[in-house]
């Protein structure tokens, strides 16, 4: 009798975990598909640099840089290997390997964002007055501008220009009080310095948004390839030059490593990375703006500088300036890709991270997933050799149908107008839709 009770609430209490499973999943979803939350990641991202500085004056004189770096990036490398492994995502590294074209990408972006930018960054930081360095090193969000059109095929607004702007006289009012910065001719050389890891900053983020890889690889390799040029300069630094840089593993030197290596180039470079994949780029600079009134407040906290009127003056315009940008940039980027008569917008981030890009062969590395509303009729089921057109009706296996007609129902579209989805190489995308409109 209790086998008999027992076998009917088995299944029913099996059932019932199986559902809990399952609402948990969706729910982790919603919530990291979701737009706020990439909000809270680039908060907690602008959170930690705010505190980099601090920590970074703990590393001690420039003589130690290579040593600092090649610990920063050890640490940074073992942690999201370590990463990978949890996540079950080592496989994807795999992947990555067999697919040169796509190593070599994430490695120049790897080079670019993280070695290079935080050698010159760091650099600079150490031998600068901490204004002229921070000015320097921020301008990257308006260095980016030019390159926004040419590498993301987006469309920049006027708005979104001035608000960058706006952001950046605030941040340079807050620094100087408005006076002008005095520039000795010594220190020239170092500000050029700054000014490449800024260049650097701002091409290898739109490289890196461009990209379509999941995070946790991108930062493995990131990581890896930092660790490796800097480990690399070091032995080439000695062989050559005889430098005899000495590893001081001091406790200051130490917890500003541990800092550095864990939590700004892991756990903060993913909320950053992720903040891009789902976030206008022009946005996510303007916020880092704000990072110098975050070291300010801790500065005031911590230490008991004085803050000055003029202080709270312009992070209130920094704000303001930051709202304007994320009204002007609400929805899906719009995109150009040489075709007239086609809207198109760029959905990458719907699949970035979502699993997809490893589960077929046009969505990876460095291809777009469009969505283009156009004049096209009929049905559409198109399979090129480097890249895949579908309509609504024809969503692959693969694919959340639901996540791309929720993509579709943010875009106006008109009665007359068809939405097709267009993922891979963009040069395989406009020839096919180029045909498509030609056949009609």
């Amino acid at each position: 009798m209790l086998n008999e009770v027992f076998f009917k609430i088995e299944p029913v209490m099996f059932i019932s975990e199986e559902i809990k499973k399952l609402n948990r999943c969706i729910t982790l979803s919603r919530l990291y598909s979701s737009t706020w939350f990439a909000y809270v990641l680039l908060a907690m991202n602008v959170l930690e640099l705010g505190i980099w500085p601090v920590m970074l004056e703990l590393a001690g004189s420039p003589s130690n840089l290579l040593s600092y770096m090649i610990l920063v990036f050890g640490l940074g490398t073992a942690a999201s290997f370590i990463s990978l492994l949890l996540t079950g995502d080592i496989k994807k590294i795999k992947w990555l390997l067999v697919s040169r074209k796509t190593v070599l990408y994430l490695s120049l972006a790897g080079l670019l964002n993280y070695a290079l930018a935080s050698l010159f960054m760091t650099f600079g930081t150490l031998l600068l007055e901490p204004d002229i360095s921070i000015l320097v090193n921020r301008s990257w969000v308006l260095l980016m501008v030019p390159f926004i059109p040419v590498v993301l095929k987006e469309k920049v607004s006027r708005a979104q220009v001035i608000s960058l702007i706006i952001g950046f006289i605030a941040l340079y009012f807050a620094l100087t009080g408005g006076t002008m910065i005095r520039v000795n001719y010594s220190e020239l050389p170092y500000i050029l310095i700054v000014l490449l890891g800024a260049l650097s900053t701002a091409v290898s983020s739109l490289i890196i948004k461009a990209a379509s890889v999941k995070l946790s690889a991108e930062l493995f390799i990131f990581n890896t390839v930092s660790f490796v040029f800097f480990a690399v300069t070091y032995l080439l630094m000695k062989l050559l030059f005889g430098l005899n840089t000495v590893f001081v593993f001091n406790l200051k030197f130490l917890m500003s490593s541990l800092f550095v290596g864990l939590v700004t180039y892991f756990f903060g470079a993913y909320a950053y990375f992720y903040a891009l994949n789902k976030l206008r780029i022009s946005v996510v600079g303007t916020s880092l703006l704000s990072v110098p009134f975050i070291t300010f407040a801790f500065s005031y906290l911590l230490i008991g500088e004085q803050l000055k009127p003029y202080f709270l003056v312009t992070a209130v315009i920094l704000v303001l300036a930051l709202v304007m940008q994320v009204i002007y940039s609400k929805g899906f980027a719009e995109v150009r890709i040489g075709l007239n008569g086609v809207k198109v917008y760029n959905i990458r981030s719907l699949l970035v991270d979502r699993g997809y890009d490893r589960s077929y062969r046009h969505v990876n590395g460095v291809n777009s997933s469009l969505l283009v509303v156009s004049n096209v009729k009929g049905s559409v089921n198109v399979e090129g050799k480097g890249c895949v057109l579908f309509d609504l009706d024809h969503v692959p296996s693969w694919l959340n149908a639901n996540v791309l007609k929720e993509a579709v129902l943010k875009v106006k579209v008109e009665k007359w107008e068809k939405p097709l989805i267009c993922i891979g190489d963009i040069k395989c995308i406009r020839q096919s839709l180029k045909r498509l409109i030609n056949s009609e």
